[in-house]
């Protein structure tokens, strides 16, 4: 596995039933290793017909975000001006040294 420099500041928010919105966790400061990744979503004839920019982010190992790789689905990242939903993530074989989540624009962004 490569050494990442973890040099970009990322938020990682949980979805609220109670507000109905994102709110930040409460962790120490993220930093994470951003790597661009794309993927096609959807086919057509054999053609794509569009495809999706995602964004990897690694992060050294902290357990808290292990609940992000198991409920996807209630967390978010921001980066930048940007809101990334999680669509999937990673401890690589289990060895709690690095952990990646893949995330793609919500929604325009923010």
């Amino acid at each position: 596995m490569a050494k990442h420099v973890y040099d970009k500041p990322v938020v990682l928010q949980k979805y609220d039933d109670e507000t109905d919105s994102y709110l930040p966790e409460r962790l120490p400061t993220l930093h994470a290793h951003i790597n661009t990744a794309y993927f096609t979503t959807e086919k057509y004839e054999g053609k794509a017909m569009q495809d999706d920019v995602a964004m990897d982010f690694y992060f050294r190992y902290f357990p808290a975000l292990l609940n992000a790789i198991k409920k996807p689905q209630l967390y978010r990242l921001i980066w930048g001006d940007d809101a990334y939903d999680i669509v999937g993530g990673d401890d690589f074989q289990l060895q709690h040294k690095e952990i990646r989540l893949r995330g793609v624009i919500a929604n325009g962004g923010r």
